[in-house]
């Protein structure tokens, strides 16, 4: 009885075991499924995604270009004379045809709505079968059934996209309807097809690979997955004991460095919002305050020739008065703060401007005159000039402007007044059309260089000169700081020949092309195309210079600008447009100036990696530039993101931060 109960038992736990066994492998034949199944229907998602947003780019893109093949001037001669030729008919659908057979879509077309509210062929593109048969084939005012995505098109005046995988006479197809209204009024829509069938062969056969691979994989993993698993449950009781252990330990040092990382975050806070010299909050606090709501009064105290004070007793006798100043300006129901050097801020907060005046300030201001500073055994007065501002923003700029104005009529105070930025606007332009006059003179309007870069190789192949000015004390004025003031004078000329001498000279023995900038200003002076003729051909750099002019000078003086270029042509040089973007209404007359180069505007590159409209647009242009001849240049190429951008839409150089900034031309030696 006893055996007999025995083997009963074993029986039971051999039954367990079998039942456990065949449980796992049927869970894991079920997951196995499963994901598989889950594999196959995300990969499905995934590449229909992907494929439908590479249709929809396609199409826009396509639609664009073909605005150029059939576009607004066409259908201004439509709406004017509906009696187009069959020659001319038959012009445009081969034109369609090789641009739809170049770009991979199915048919390209462009419609118009009649009279009679009826939608009507102005040119369409035909397959290769249709144009040997002539079957199928559509031609100049063909009727088209009504549609309503066409018509909601035109009315809405918005692209249509058509997913909906429709099917007419033609086949199905996913499509795109752009409504374009010319110059004149006329509206027409631009369509462009691509085939469903081919897309549903391509995605079958990507989700079968994928769901290939992943069975692979499995197969290759599942024996390693079940022995690292016997091996994991031995470690991880091992692992978990360590982690308690560490955890105990952890918890203890967290505590400890809580509590110091708080005492150090209080020091750095204190370091960054508080002068070390007199204690008082600094320009960071400063700007923090005058950023909070509400009106204000500053005071802006600058301590006269405080300079010379450091020069004579020491700047350890000029620290110790400025600890002296800043105990005195404290209190009065002001809040001081120090702002630099020798200055100093009191702040406070108004209800209304008649709560304050000049002579709030007045107490202040006479105790720092009237204390007498003992600097060993010397003692000493400081004289200061204040300008006062009162308002809400922009304070700290409007009492610096009253502080200097004080110093130059010798006041001891002002109260900042509107007119008193006209005055310092005049200052400015006299002081820097005297800097200009004195750079000139002294050979101080150089040339900086910015590499210009093959993508596809690294190759810095072209440089781009740009001016700039030196000050007596070194500084680097970069031209939007004086090229304004020199257009207002007969001195921007002269900067202008300067540079054309100088990036001539040194470009003189070197091989690579260097562009130089010209304004309209430039092109209609004969002086100045005289005289660079002359250097062009004197430095034997006329083949290898490239001459920029705006895209908005070159369509606005275009007869001119055209001259000139003529001019140039002969001698060997080039011409690019720059800060191309401004739109398709210029693009006819700028490719009618015999131009090398297009460089695109940097609004259209410095978002490019991440604005898909901008990429549509730059892809238009350099296809289009592409098929009539034009080399691209993509500005503003700031990061790697762009460069790689702008390098997958086919551009042929990049000009930017990534590759180098302006400098002299020995850095790039």
């Amino acid at each position: 009885m006893k055996l007999k109960r025995n083997s009963k038992r074993f029986i039971g736990l051999d039954l367990k075991k079998r039942f456990k066994c065949q449980f796992k492998v049927i869970f894991t034949v079920s997951f196995f499924l499963i994901s598989m199944v889950s594999v196959g229907l995300y990969q499905y998602h995934t590449e229909l995604d992907e494929l439908d947003a590479a249709c929809t780019r396609k199409l826009q893109s396509v639609a664009y270009v073909a605005r150029y093949v059939v576009g607004d001037g066409f259908h201004d001669r439509v709406a004017i004379d509906k009696n187009i030729s069959n020659a001319e008919d038959m012009e445009n659908i081969l034109a369609l045809s090789n641009l739809a057979e170049d770009l991979e879509v199915k048919y390209i077309y462009t419609m118009i709505v009649d009279q009679n509210d009826t939608l009507r062929f102005t040119s369409s593109s035909a397959t290769k079968n249709e144009l040997s048969t002539g079957k199928k084939v559509t031609h100049f005012f063909d009727i088209y059934a009504p549609y309503p995505k066409m018509l909601a098109a035109l009315k809405n005046d918005h692209i249509v996209y058509d997913l909906d995988n429709d099917t007419d006479a033609w086949g199905s197809y996913r499509s795109i309807f752009i409504p374009c209204t010319t110059k004149n009024g006329v509206r027409y829509i631009i369509g462009v097809d691509i085939d469903n069938l081919s897309m549903k062969e391509h995605l079958q056969k990507t989700v079968l690979i994928e769901i290939g691979k992943f069975i692979f994989l499995f197969l290759t993993l599942l024996p390693l997955l079940i022995v690292y698993r016997n091996y994991f449950y031995k470690v991880n009781h091992r692992l978990r004991l360590m982690v308690d252990k560490a955890t105990q330990k952890l918890t203890y040092m967290n505590g400890h460095l809580e509590s110091l990382v708080e005492e150090k975050s209080a020091q750095v806070l204190k370091q960054a919002l508080v002068d070390p010299l007199t204690e008082l909050p600094n320009r960071i606090q400063l700007q923090q305050d005058l950023n909070m709501k509400g009106l204000k009064a500053i005071a802006l105290i600058n301590l006269d020739n405080f300079k010379e004070i450091n020069n004579f007793f020491g700047i350890p006798s000029g620290d110790k008065i400025l600890r002296e100043v800043a105990q005195l300006i404290q209190g009065f129901g002001f809040k001081a703060y120090r702002l630099n050097g020798d200055e100093f801020v009191l702040l406070k907060k108004i209800s209304e401007r008649e709560d304050i005046d000049e002579n709030d300030f007045n107490i202040i201001l006479e105790n720092i005159q009237q204390k007498e500073f003992g600097v060993g055994l010397e003692k000493i007065n400081v004289n200061v000039t204040t300008g006062i501002a009162i308002g809400e923003y922009d304070l700290l700029r409007e009492a610096d402007i009253a502080m200097h104005l004080a110093k130059r009529r010798q006041q001891r105070v002002m109260v900042y007044k509107q007119e008193y930025e006209k005055e310092q606007e005049s200052k400015r332009y006299l002081e820097t059309s005297q800097e200009i006059r004195k750079a000139l003179g002294s050979s101080r309007i150089v040339c900086y260089y910015q590499p210009i870069v093959n993508p596809n190789n690294g190759k810095k192949e072209k440089y781009e000169s740009l001016a700039r000015m030196i000050l007596e004390d070194g500084t680097i004025v970069p031209p939007r700081e004086f090229l304004e003031v020199a257009h207002k004078t007969r001195l921007y000329s002269e900067i202008t020949k300067e540079i054309v001498y100088q990036a001539c000279t040194d470009f003189k023995d070197r091989s690579e092309e260097f562009s130089i900038n010209l304004s309209a200003k430039d092109i209609l002076s004969s002086d100045i195309v005289d005289f660079i003729q002359k250097t062009i051909l004197e430095t034997g750099t006329a083949n290898r210079v490239v001459f920029e002019i705006l895209e908005s000078e070159g369509i606005e003086n275009y007869s001119q600008v055209s001259h000139f270029i003529t001019i140039m042509k002969k001698h060997g040089a080039k011409i690019a447009i720059d800060d191309f973007g401004s739109g398709y209404s210029s693009f006819e007359n700028i490719l009618k100036l015999n131009i090398d180069y297009l460089k695109i505007d940097g609004s259209l590159i410095k978002n490019i990696d991440h604005d898909e409209r901008q990429s549509v647009i730059v892809h238009t242009i350099i296809e289009f530039a592409h098929k009539i001849g034009i080399k691209t240049i993509a500005e503003f190429v700031a990061t790697e993101e762009i460069a790689k951008k702008v390098q997958e839409l086919g551009i042929d150089y990049s000009q930017g931060y990534y590759y180098g900034q302006a400098e002299p031309l020995s850095m790039y030696i």
